[in-house]
């Protein structure tokens, strides 16, 4: 069944968001109903891959890893972060889509979906940055640092910190909850297709800094990190001339354990890239979406809004496949998961190859042996 994206409401049920002399307001969905579809498509299918593995993360954190280790915590609240960021926004498509099917305003679709779902997903996009800054700060300090006193105290920090992320992600969003909000705001992309040259640079502003502060926070540490590793690399080749055989295998785990960091923070390098590569396109997008409105086509404005969103989404896959596809800790259950299904495929294999075998034609000139008969010129003979 298809909805038209375009009607006509009563000013009686505006109360004063339109003008009384009138007697009827067109209204015009922002997004034509087929990009609508393909954006509630999209949001949904990542929406739900991203809320399934950032699960899996918390799962084995909780479950299967050292809770006791800062980072980790830290870890658990990107992926609630995500798994919020994914539920709120495929959320709000589902509610807007009440807009699309109804021929008559639906006052509470604007408050709930910019009032209160996309200010949760602000709040979201915030907490994920700064956990991702978190991260690498804490990297860091435990690359420069080999040992950690006062742990419980350091992980009473971390959570304090974790808090403050989350209250500095909810103030960050109260001026977009609270920013002219009202029952037409679903129609205006709730404010992102203002013309208010204010609006607009305030929400530029706001999105630019979002991407720009946790990019160079994190180019920072990730510098540092690789300074502080090659002084190590260095002061470690000048030893090994002078050391003895016995030192030289204690310096062989020394190594391993070396090269095991270097990995994971050649895995945060990745992730912060990838992480930074989607909030420039995300911002990008947004700005297309802000400044574009007025001098583009609705279409090209349209695909710039479901890229901007389908960016936030994919950013919250990243960080879950990264860290399984690294760390044997996040490997390890889903080995054990599939290990049922991995000895079934093989069995079944093992099977096949013993009935190959027992039907393999041998040939010896033109005499072959075939299922217990031989076959000489064609004709079986025993």
């Amino acid at each position: 069944m298809a909805f038209n994206s375009t009607f006509c409401l009563n000013t009686t049920e505006l109360s004063d968001d339109y003008d009384a002399n009138s007697t009827s307001t067109i209204l015009e969905m922002p997004i034509p109903l087929i990009f609508f579809q393909c954006k509630l498509l999209a949001d949904s299918t990542v929406g739900l891959i991203s809320c399934f593995l950032n699960s899996f993360i918390i799962y084995v954190i909780k479950y299967k890893a050292d809770t006791t280790i800062p980072v980790f915590f830290a870890l658990a609240n990107l992926a609630i972060a995500n798994i919020l960021l994914a539920t709120t926004l495929s959320l709000a498509d589902f509610i807007t889509l009440l807009q699309y099917r109804s021929i008559t305003l639906i006052p509470w679709v604007s408050y709930t979906v910019c009032g209160f779902l996309i200010p949760l997903a602000i709040t979201a996009n915030v907490v994920i940055n700064g956990s991702l800054i978190f991260i690498s700060i804490a990297r860091y300090q435990k690359v420069k640092h080999s040992e950690v006193h006062g742990r419980r105290l350091a992980n009473r920090q971390v959570i304090l910190v974790l808090i403050l992320l989350w209250c500095i992600g909810v103030v960050w969003a109260i001026p977009s909850a609270k920013s002219n909000v009202n029952q037409q705001s679903i129609f205006h992309l709730c404010d992102l297709l203002t013309v208010d040259r204010t609006q607009q640079s305030f929400l530029l502003i706001s999105c630019s800094l979002i991407v720009v502060l946790p990019a160079i926070i994190t180019t920072y540490c990730h510098y540092r990190i690789s300074v502080h590793l090659s002084s190590t690399i260095s002061i470690s080749s000048m030893t090994n001339s002078t050391i003895t055989n016995h030192l030289e295998k204690q310096n062989s785990s020394f190594h391993a354990g070396f090269q095991r960091k270097k990995d994971i923070i050649k895995m945060l390098r990745k992730l912060s890239l990838l992480q930074f590569l989607l909030n420039v396109t995300w911002l990008i997008s947004i700005s297309m979406t802000v400044l574009g409105n007025q001098h583009f086509h609705k279409n090209i404005t349209s695909i710039c809004f479901i890229i901007q969103n389908l960016a936030m989404l994919i950013a919250g896959i990243t960080s879950p496949v990264i860290h399984i596809n690294y760390i044997q800790r996040f490997r390890e259950p889903l080995h054990s998961f599939f290990l049922p299904l991995r000895r079934y495929i093989s069995r079944c294999n093992e099977a096949d190859r013993a009935d190959q075998t027992f039907s393999l034609r041998i040939t010896f000139f033109d005499c072959s042996y075939e299922g217990g008969e031989v076959i000489y010129d064609g004709i079986p003979r025993t």
